[in-house]
């Protein structure tokens, strides 16, 4: 008989946990891309925190990604919720159990509000400058936020992923970069077998591997 491992079981709950991060994508786009009415959406899922925390994650990148399409194709919806010139717009105006979310989505948003005036690999020279004037209890959410982002920047390659988190100006801002990268190859793993967390982290400085596995545990336990 078939038997069910527990990488099947992680594979399920990570499958569940996109569900619910597609929900919230999708709260958006049958919303006429109203953020406060998806986010009450989001907020109305009964069960574990995490799901509706997921959902919340797929809001706000949704919203990330509507700056990049308005920018680029002229597009227009009924409800705007970013600001080329507030890159913490609209973390700053929402309820407080949004907001670690909505920071770690900032740079993702600074960087797609800007796309039609910056080159993408420009992000890379400065990659902690969106999180600069980023309120101090939610800088580290920002941090986490850019090292997202750079794991698409760099190609899901794990030593330029750390050179560039190794680029922010205090231990805890290269910390909570190093954490984000790895929290992103678990909760979006990457079809080459290489491009795994534990790889990841195994590329990170001594000092840095605490933060590095500790956040590979928590998305994992995220997903339970």
């Amino acid at each position: 008989a078939d038997t069910f491992s527990d990488q099947d079981a992680k594979r399920v709950q990570n499958i569940i946990w996109q569900c619910y991060h597609g929900l919230g994508h999708g709260a958006m786009e049958t919303r006429d891309y109203n953020l406060p009415l998806s986010l009450e959406y989001c907020k109305g899922i009964s069960g574990r925190a995490n799901l509706r925390a997921a959902c919340y994650y797929g809001v706000f990148m949704e919203n990330a990604f509507l700056a990049e399409i308005g920018y680029q194709h002229g597009i227009r919806p009924n409800f705007l919720f970013f600001k080329s010139n507030d890159v913490f717009f609209p973390c700053t105006q929402i309820a407080d159990e949004y907001k670690p979310r909505c920071y770690v989505v900032a740079p993702m948003q600074y960087l797609y509000s800007f796309a039609s005036g910056i080159d993408f690999r420009n992000f890379l020279d400065e990659p902690f400058s969106p999180c600069s004037k980023a309120p101090r209890e939610y800088r580290n959410s920002c941090a986490r936020g850019v090292g997202t982002v750079i794991v698409y920047l760099s190609g899901w390659d794990p030593q330029k992923i750390v050179e560039n988190c190794l680029r922010g100006e205090t231990f805890e801002d290269r910390a909570s970069c190093i954490a984000g990268a790895a929290g992103h190859y678990t909760i979006f793993p990457h079809e080459k077998v290489k491009y795994n967390p534990k790889n990841f982290c195994a590329n990170v400085p001594a000092e840095f591997k605490p933060q590095c596995f500790g956040s590979i545990k928590e998305m994992a336990l995220d997903h339970e």
